[in-house]
């Protein structure tokens, strides 16, 4: 079986500048993790598409969580964790759940990735900071 994917995308195209000084940019984003196998370190995420060509230089914060359905808030416990990369097309999604015997643990690499986190919604943003 292949490796996962993960695709983020912008959310209504929202791109909101987030301080006074015009430094920094918030994109909301939503992330699709398809079918496959989980790599260890997390699932390769470029997010060069939802900058919308901004002169953006890093990510410098970022928080995902799962949009919870509304007729069962508590049915996904996956945590997403986004780490930036040398470049905006090399970020990684790291993807922990409950594990019996280490409590909360990164998925295992190499183990297909559940489909409680391929059918999820997950959204959040990342501000990014401007300049080259």
């Amino acid at each position: 079986m292949a490796n996962s994917t993960a695709t983020a995308s912008a959310v209504s195209g929202l791109l909101l500048s987030s301080d006074r000084t015009q430094k920094i940019v918030r994109a909301y984003v939503s992330v699709v993790v398809g079918a496959g196998n989980y790599v260890t370190g997390g699932l390769t995420l470029d997010v060069t598409p939802i900058t919308k060509n901004l002169p953006v230089a890093k990510p410098i914060f970022s928080s995902f969580s799962s949009q919870k359905a509304a007729a069962s808030p508590n049915t996904n416990a996956y945590i997403y964790q986004f780490s930036k990369g040398t470049t905006l097309a090399n970020g990684t999604l790291q993807i922990f759940g409950q594990s019996a015997s280490a409590g909360i643990a990164e998925l295992t690499g190499g183990g297909a990735t559940p489909s409680g986190v391929t059918g999820d919604t997950i959204v959040g943003y990342i501000d990014f900071q401007l300049g080259t």
